[in-house]
């Protein structure tokens, strides 16, 4: 260039170039790390996704995900039975005690999944008194049942029709392995009435005794068994309707359904006089239910459902 005097004026550019950067990642996920977060990113789904970040000489820097994902496995849950003294080998561990064994397990993708054993020795010199293998009963006490999806939940299992026996009570129920058997005194011994999964009086009347129900139970290998016994039930006063106390109270008093069945879950609603549900209850295992009563003056409604069972009853806030 020429400066202001006149003269060469000389000019020296020194040029550096920074060239951008790029660059590859690779995730593997399973479908329970989910959702997958990169950068601003989020991910659901096996495929790419890129990000723009700047690099140490302020050029742009291109990052590319490649990300895939494997679906995770559902839980396993199984059950099993051994007799005394055995042991079982499932999925690489041996297992020797009754009870609920857990193991967390990976697929060939490498998801982790949980498995779970529900194991049961059976007692082969006694019967046992499951309450959670009831026996049910219906139709206004003309009918009593035993509780085949309980038995199948315990042990994996369902009994042949052959294998439950029904009695009627007739001294102490601690006598029921003698009955079974036929041991000791005749008129000491609890009645068999029947075989097969219920029991029913032939001209379909009311049954007012107490019964429960025998279930040989007897291992595949035929090397041991055990005798299960139901919960003992009064038919007439388990076909007692559900009743509710008191039917006056003060808001927030406590109220109780009376005369639920232990053996089903029973919903409990409670609706206003304009019909609009105002509280949702559940109950488990329980013969009675207690919650509060409403806290505005009124008439109120409480639906309470046992399987295809269903009542209302009623009650006054004053």
């Amino acid at each position: 260039m020429t400066n202001a005097a006149g003269c060469d004026s000389i000019v020296t550019l020194h040029l550096t170039v920074n060239e951008p950067s790029y660059g590859d990642t690779t995730a593997v996920i399973c479908s329970s790390e989910l959702p997958f977060i990169w950068y601003e990113h989020t991910l659901n789904a096996t495929g790419t996704a890129t990000h723009t970040l700047t690099n140490a000489a302020g050029c742009d820097s291109i990052v590319t995900l490649h990300l895939t994902l494997y679906e995770t496995p559902e839980d396993v849950v199984e059950y099993d039975t051994i007799c005394p003294g055995e042991t079982i080998t499932w999925n690489g561990e041996t297992f020797a005690t009754a009870g609920e064994h857990i193991l967390t397990l990976q697929n060939e993708n490498g998801c982790d999944y949980q498995a779970t054993l529900h194991l049961h020795i059976p007692d082969p010199e006694n019967f046992v008194d499951y309450d959670q293998i009831p026996a049910v009963s219906k139709y206004g006490g003309r009918m009593v049942v035993i509780n085949l999806n309980a038995i199948d939940s315990i042990f994996g299992w369902r009994p042949a029709e052959g294998d439950v026996k029904w009695f009627k009570v007739v001294g102490e129920v601690d006598n029921a392995f003698d009955a079974l058997n036929g041991l000791g005194d005749p008129a000491e011994l609890d009645e068999f009435v029947h075989t097969g999964y219920y029991h029913t009086a032939l001209d379909g009347s009311v049954m007012p005794d107490s019964y429960y129900a025998l279930i040989v139970h007897e291992m595949v290998s035929g090397e041991c068994q055990e005798i299960l016994r139901t919960t003992v039930l009064s038919s007439g006063a388990a076909a007692q309707a559900p009743q509710l106390v008191p039917t006056i109270a003060e808001p927030n008093d406590q109220l109780r359904i009376l005369n639920l069945n232990p053996s089903n879950v029973t919903e409990v609603r409670v609706f206003n006089t304009s019909g609009e549900l105002i509280e949702n209850y559940t109950a488990s295992e329980a013969t009675e239910f207690v919650f509060k009563a409403a806290t505005m003056q009124g008439y109120y409604m409480v639906e309470v459902q046992s399987e295809n069972d269903k009542v209302t009853l009623r009650y006054i806030v004053k």
